[in-house]
Parts: structure tokens; sequence; C-alpha cells
């Protein structure tokens, strides 16, 4: 299969779910960075995701009742409020390590928020196992960024998501901006030599995913 049809199964794989739910973690170097995060949904609005830190003292979550949307941020103390799940979404860009990035746009109509299946050139290599279940590998070209996609050969769900930033400060720069990543970019700038820059890599891992089970509206409620 072409990777072309593979990505286009991936696409009609979420777009048609009447629920999903997942847990998973992002490790990010430099600097070594863990984070865990879990998603639900229920169509067609229904949408949480919350994220923390390795030590858990870091927690931030962004959801929808079916209505109203909203977001919470461990350093915010309060709860925001907004008119859709888009903005909602949006809000967490600057601290959510992508995350919020590359699963809720497959699922929900985010307006113009950039899709993992958007790309300059992909590629398909020789499949791997991931936690046991046989994917395909893609690797997508989005300027010098890097993407790598192991979507499950049986439901075309994705398993295993890594980004690599090229080893230019200019184009890191560039690329954590488009990924959510943007408030490493100070970090990055103080630590980091222009013409000695480190590669930056990102890994998601997306664990206990269960497609089209029954979710309690109690998911959807408060933080």
């Amino acid at each position: 299969m072409n990777p072309e049809k593979i990505l286009a199964n991936l696409t009609a794989c979420y777009f048609d779910l009447e629920s999903y739910a997942d847990v998973g973690t992002v490790n990010i170097t430099p600097p070594a960075t863990t984070v865990s995060f879990g998603t639900y949904f229920r169509s067609p609005t229904y949408f949480r995701m919350d994220w923390h830190d390795e030590k858990g003292a870091d927690s931030n979550s962004v959801w929808c009742d079916g209505k109203a949307s909203y977001a919470t941020y461990s350093w915010l103390g309060e709860t925001l409020t907004f008119e859709n799940i888009a903005l909602a979404i949006a809000s967490s860009a600057a601290i959510c390590e992508g995350i919020t990035t590359i699963i809720p746009p497959l699922l929900l109509d985010l307006g113009g928020a950039r899709k993992i299946t958007s790309f300059d050139q992909c590629k398909r290599s020789l499949d791997e196992i991931v936690d046991g279940k046989q994917c395909y590998c893609l690797e997508l070209m989005t300027g010098k960024t890097v993407t790598k996609l192991w979507v499950d050969v049986t439901d075309f769900t994705l398993r295993m998501f890594a980004e690599y930033v090229p080893d230019s400060l200019e184009d890191a720069i560039d690329a954590l901006r488009r990924t959510g990543m943007s408030h490493r970019i100070p970090e990055l700038l103080s630590e980091s030599d222009p013409d000695s820059f480190p590669d930056i890599e990102r890994l998601v891992k997306f664990n206990g995913i269960e497609l089209n089970k029954c979710i309690s509206d109690d998911v959807f409620k408060g933080p």
C-alpha cells in the first residue's frame, strides 16, 4: 500500500469515529522532558485532553462538554471559557509540548489547524512492531523537519509519532512555533550555541487506544 493511501485511511479512520480514547507519553530531548496525557472524544464535539509532567505537578486540561469549551492550566489558577473547542485548544499551543496538534485535528473541526497528514514529501519504510502491533512506518518531510508515523495495519490508528527538528537554530525555532512548543524558544536561545545546535526529538506514544466505546458525560465535565 502506498503512503498516500495509508494516510488517507488514517484520516478516514479518525473522521468516522463515534468515540475515541487513549493514554500516552511524549518524550522530548533536549532538554529531557516527559509528559503524560489522556484523550477522550465523543462525536460530534465532546472532547477532553489532560496532560501533566512526570512529577504530576504541572497539570493542564482542555475540554468541551458538547456546548461550551474550557481550559485550565496549573500556572493560571482559574478556568477559562471559550466559544468553541478550537479556541480552547489554540490557547494551549505554547505549553502543550505539541500534543494537542497531533490527534485533535483528526477528530475535530479546528478550522485551519495543521494536520499531521500535511507534508511536502512522503515515503514508506519497512513495517515495524510497536507494543505488539504491526505498523506501517511513514516518513514525512515538511521543510527541513522529518516526521515519522507508525500506523496500525489493522485499524489505521496512530500508534507512535516522532518528529526530528534539524540542527539549525533558525530552523528549530520555526519548527517549535509550528508544533506547539514555542515556550521552549527562550530556554534554547539562552543555552545553545547557534553554530552548534542539537537536534530536537519529540517521541509520542499512544497506548490504551479505545475506539467506539461508551464514554460517560462525566468525563467531559470540570477539571
